[in-house]
């Protein structure tokens, strides 16, 4: 289905000005030789044919789905088409050349006027003849309305007669407090030049762009309030048109075809870039020397304030308060001036710890171009965010008297080489954020303290430089009055924000902890460690911990347990924690060790292991009574097997030696068997007197291991290592492979649907057009094995 749209005349027009006639040509459709394509549709391919009357001339519009408009002939005018696909229906808009974009927050109201009507309202000026007035205000083009982010084509009549036309504008109800005070304005007037002198006791007549003969180039725009309040500030509402040309063909003398967008906009924009809320003001230094407030309100970060009461042609002054104690050292700085080179940073002042910071203000326009409209950055380059920490001052300081091994030092402010260039509270965070000026890490240090009580002692200052480098990091201790510390993981990265240049240095806890164990559990994080509750319901809990002078190490307890071995945290992987019970039975914790997630060196992740793992070890003798524990560990470590029996295992110390002592009663004594469960296979005993064979099958991440007794005959023992696997679901792996070998390929069925290829030469013109609709994926596996599912 393809449906045209006529838009050459713009949306919400009171009066039709003209008209195109569409013809839809089919042409013959091909006999179909094979009677297997009697399921495809009868769809007819053909061609769009346009004419501004039913005599002619036409002109074929071909669908050019990959160009963003093309060029088209309309009798003795030009225009443009569009093509879109939604639903599966294509889409066709014929439209005039030039199209206007409403880039600002207000509903616009847009009309176009001949110069000989504004000639002729000028002459009536002086006469003051009403009549006559009125006659050539009839003789406008009323566009009608253009909400914000719509885009309207301009009717073709306005651009293909032979008189010239200017385009205005003026907002439609703007937003205003006082509903009962509407505000009303007049229609925009163009300022010619930064320089054009302006006589308030003179009638000065609207005038508008003309788009009989557009060039790439911005242009100023003011509309006056000609009712409301006569007591507000900023009379002139001020908009800025960007009048861009897109090339998309050529004419017979080879003269570019332009498709021209009016884009209308603030001509002042400023966008806070800090982590902070912020409080704004632009001030406008009038001639006559005084200073006007245009525009003040609060931005949250990420926030574009659109400012419309500022005339750019004039000095403007800017003053920011970002919150969370922060004041301007200088009340305003100069944001804009005609002649005069204006500010690009603002300094602030924490009235909390006294720091200061510099922050940016970037301007991206040109100054050759001084009416074009100007867009400002405000931000920061460098944050700190500070997250899963109790309350912490981080204090920076220079080192750079301490040498050039400073980067693998340990340095105390105490010395008179560091000096303290700022201290951050928290006091000062919004949302976990501050801000801070320009850093350079090779001569800067950081000492951390943690502020629980209100008394600050800091911990060893770190050498900063590390940060410098791409993907750089640290660790450090921060301390308390008491003596208790936390590790933190310092790294840098990049900001949330685009193509800012911003730089986040984020202080987290070196290790967090998850409980998804369901209930309550004790934790302690060295031997002289008091121990902490983590929560049931805790998520990414960090502690406080005292040092014992060695490497810190992990131990948990659950309620009726007893403490399990300590566990040094060095590396991610997935490890058991066994925690014994007081009757001697065992639990063992499924502890998974990540890394460098959520700005932490380390999250660890509890959670209940496995009811068959992640080791089980049977005792298939006929009468031996068998005790196993890990090499090297004491008596209440031992776990008893009885004769046909079995139980799970896991290691006391997941980093430890990877061998079991089995003690085995050989009736007239007590036997030890050292056994390596690394190795998978047959092991049997050197001592002959055990009369054992130890066999340990490996099953992805589960092991299996069993002692049987061992057999005087060969044959006997071959055929139990064949039989055996069969308990520990080697059946399972053996069937598998046998309906492997005997299924068929995996059938794959990929049918497209609502796709068009649209093939396209360098005019652009459209060679071919492909278009599927629907899109249905299916597969088939398990053939001949009875679990086939699609």
């Amino acid at each position: 289905m393809i449906f045209v749209q006529n838009t050459i005349q713009g949306n919400d027009s009171k009066k039709s000005c003209g008209r195109v006639r569409c013809c839809i040509l089919l042409s013959p459709r091909h006999e179909i030789e094979n009677n297997n394509q009697n399921t495809i549709s009868n769809r007819r391919s053909g061609f769009i044919q346009i004419s501004p009357s039913r005599e002619g001339p036409w002109t074929t519009v071909r669908l050019n789905y990959a160009a963003p408009a093309a060029c088209w002939r309309l009798g003795n005018a030009v225009v443009a088409s569009e093509v879109s696909v939604k639903d599966g229906n294509r889409y066709v808009d014929i439209r005039s050349l030039v199209t206007v974009h409403n880039a600002t927050e207000f509903i616009l109201e847009l009309s176009l006027v001949s110069q000989t009507s504004r000639e002729r309202m000028g002459s009536l000026d002086d006469a003051s003849d009403p009549e006559g007035l009125q006659i050539d205000l009839k003789r406008e083009i009323d566009i009608g309305t253009l909400r914000p982010g719509d885009t309207i084509p301009l009717p073709l009549s306005a651009l293909t007669q032979a008189g010239v036309y200017f385009l205005r504008l003026r907002p439609s109800n703007p937003s205003d407090p006082n509903p009962s005070d509407p505000i009303e304005y007049s229609w925009s007037s163009v300022v010619g030049r930064l320089d054009q002198p302006e006589d308030p006791n003179k009638l000065c007549l609207p005038s508008g762009i003309s788009v009989s003969s557009l060039t790439e180039s911005e242009e100023l725009l003011y509309c006056t309030e000609i009712s409301g309040t006569s007591s507000r500030n900023c009379q002139r509402l001020w908009f800025s048109v960007s009048i861009q040309g897109t090339e998309i063909a050529k004419d017979i003398h080879s003269d570019p075809i332009q498709d021209w967008n009016l884009v209308v906009k603030s001509p002042l924009s400023i966008t806070n870039f800090l982590p902070l809320m912020a409080e704004f003001s632009v001030l406008e230094k009038q001639t006559s020397g005084n200073f006007v407030s245009c525009s003040r309100s609060v931005f949250s970060p990420g926030k574009t304030m659109n400012i419309h009461n500022a005339d750019i042609r004039n000095p403007l002054f800017f003053s920011l308060l970002p919150n969370r104690g922060w004041l301007p050292v200088h009340e305003t700085v100069l944001l804009s001036h005609p002649h005069e080179a204006p500010s690009n940073t603002i300094s602030l002042r924490s009235s909390i710890s006294g720091r200061i910071a510099q922050i940016i203000l970037e301007q991206t326009f040109d100054k050759e171009r001084p009416l074009q409209a100007k867009t400002f950055r405000v931000y920061a380059p460098y944050w700190f965010t500070i997250a899963r920490c109790p309350p912490l001052t981080c204090r920076l300081l220079d080192i750079t008297g301490k040498g050039q091994k400073r980067k693998f030092s340990v340095f105390h402010s105490k010395k008179n080489t560091e000096v303290i260039l700022g201290d951050i509270t928290e006091e000062e965070l919004y949302e976990g954020h501050t801000i801070a000026s320009a850093l350079n890490f090779r001569s800067m240090g950081l000492a951390v303290s943690i502020a629980q009580s209100g008394k600050e002692q800091f911990g060893p200052v770190k050498d900063l430089s590390s940060l410098g480098d791409m993907d750089g990091s640290l660790d450090l201790y921060a301390y308390d009055e008491g003596g208790n510390c936390m590790q933190l993981f310092i790294t840098t990265k990049s900001s949330s924000f685009p193509s800012v240049p911003i730089k986040v240095i984020s202080v987290r806890p070196f290790m967090t902890f998850t409980n998804r164990i369901g209930r309550d559990m004790l934790i302690k994080l060295s031997s002289e460690d008091e121990p902490k509750v983590l929560h049931a319901s805790d998520s990414r809990v960090s502690f406080v911990n005292r040092q014992s002078g060695g490497l810190d190490k992990l131990q948990v307890r659950l309620e009726g347990t007893n403490w399990s071995f300590p566990v040094q945290i060095v590396k991610e992987d997935t490890i058991f924690l066994v925690l014994r019970r007081h009757d001697g039975s065992r639990i063992f914790l499924r502890t998974e060790i990540r890394g460098y997630e959520e700005g932490s060196r380390f999250i660890i992740v509890f959670r209940l292991g496995s009811t068959t793992g992640p080791i089980r070890i049977e005792n298939r003798t006929t009468s031996r009574k068998i005790s196993i524990c890990q090499s090297g560990f004491d008596e209440g470590s031992w776990v008893h097997l009885e004769p046909h029996s079995t139980t799970n295992f896991s290691w006391e110390d997941p980093y430890g030696q990877k061998y079991i002592d089995a003690k085995i009663d050989c009736g007239s004594g007590i036997g030890v068997w050292k056994l390596d469960l690394e190795r998978t296979g047959l092991h049997a005993a050197e001592n002959g007197e055990l009369g054992l064979q130890f066999h340990v099958l490996e099953m992805g991440d589960f092991k299996v291991a069993w002692f049987t007794d061992e057999k005087t005959s060969a044959s006997n023992s071959a055929e139990e290592i064949r039989c055996l696997p069969l308990d520990v679901n080697w059946e399972h792996s053996y069937m598998q492979t046998k309906i492997q070998k005997d299924a068929l390929p995996i059938e794959v069925i990929v049918e497209l649907g609502v796709i068009g290829v649209s093939v396209i030469d360098h005019r652009p013109k459209e060679l071919s057009y492909f278009y599927l609709e629907r899109v249905f994926i299916s597969y088939s596996t398990g053939y001949d094995g009875g679990t086939t599912s699609r």
